[in-house]
């Protein structure tokens, strides 16, 4: 938990710049301040567990928000009056002119990576936060922490998830989503009649709630089946699973406790967009712990037709990523865990 807030505190980590878009961007005029929805990974119903834990109501201005099951809130009026001070420095306010469009490109909410995980992040929470940024008014605990959540569903097994922030030197905000759910494999009655020289299989199909993760519009992740295996008293856990890349390119690949390293096992790396995924599978015991992590750069949030901000949201806006900018991302969070690690 001390390395999850590590990443909470504003640093300035050198890298290298990301490659250039060409488009002229302008800011656009401050005007009245209106108030959106927080940037919560539970939505803008009530928040998640660390933003609003009493589950008091939010107050949003809900014809920001498209039409649609997914994104219009129902029900959710402001509380009465005082405003819980607990959780109200996590307000958003906007200095963006108010759309009378609800599809506008700062009211362009993130894809969501999983069914469980509904963002509710858009463009003028990006601009508040990294306009204070450049104004030097930017208050890391407070203000970065709106973007940082933690908590797990209801269900057995469960799903759970931490969202992190960081800016960058190049004034970029990266968020890290990190997913994680157990496995757990049948291995049977294990004796020495019944293990010695040959195999014992149970195959078992990965629960419906944790097959299918997009991490961007332009990949997918595809959990599928768990099973456990026996040889000479050796006794292993494998995970089947398909990445498919942004060209739709299907790899299938099987995970083995007996054959895991330190390293992680499978990296999937966006070339339209500024997303990369990282997949760590490891045994703990008779439970397979299955962690998905996955970056997503930003940008400096200057302006909604920034094409590294629309090319997260919209699926007929990309970008051209170079191999060469291969985990830049997440580089820059290693690099803050790092830092920390040797002050």
């Amino acid at each position: 938990m001390d390395k999850l807030r590590s990443f909470f505190r504003h640093k300035e980590t050198p890298l290298p710049p990301p490659p250039s878009l060409s488009q002229e961007i302008t800011l656009l005029p401050d005007s009245e301040k209106w108030q959106g929805n927080l940037p919560c990974v539970h939505g803008p119903n009530d928040g998640c567990n660390k933003h609003n834990p009493a589950r008091n109501p939010i107050p949003f201005d809900s014809s920001l928000l498209p039409n649609g099951p997914k994104t219009k809130p129902s029900g959710n009026k402001p509380p009465t009056d005082p405003f819980p001070s607990s959780y109200a420095f996590h307000e958003i306010w906007s200095t963006l002119p108010k759309p009378s469009d609800p599809s506008q490109g700062y009211l362009t909410i993130l894809p969501q990576i999983h069914k469980s995980l509904p963002l509710s992040i858009s463009f003028y929470h990006l601009y508040e936060l990294l306009k204070k940024h450049r104004n030097n008014t930017l208050h890391p605990s407070d203000d970065l922490g709106v973007f940082a959540c933690a908590a797990a569903t209801g269900s057995n097994p469960s799903l759970s998830w931490t969202v992190t922030p960081l800016i960058t030197a190049q004034k970029s905000l990266h968020l890290e989503f990190a997913l994680a759910f157990i496995l757990e494999t049948d291995l049977g009655g294990w004796t020495e009649d019944t293990a010695h020289g040959r195999a014992i299989v149970k195959n078992g199909l990965i629960g419906s709630g944790y097959r299918d993760f997009k991490p961007c519009l332009h990949t997918h992740l595809k959990f599928t089946s768990v099973k456990g295996e026996g040889r000479n008293h050796v006794r292993y856990s494998a995970v089947n699973f398909t990445t498919v890349d942004a060209d739709g390119r299907e790899k299938k690949h099987e995970w083995k406790s007996e054959e895991q390293e330190d390293e992680d096992i499978e990296g999937l790396f966006c070339k339209r967009c500024y997303t990369e995924t990282v997949m760590r599978i490891r045994l703990i015991g008779q439970k397979t712990l299955v962690n998905v992590q996955v970056y997503k750069d930003l940008g400096e949030g200057l302006h909604p037709g920034d094409q590294k901000w629309l090319s997260l949201v919209r699926p007929d806006i990309t970008v051209a990523r170079d191999t060469g900018d291969f985990m830049r991302i997440r580089k820059a969070f290693e690099d803050v865990m790092g830092a920390d690690e040797d002050e």
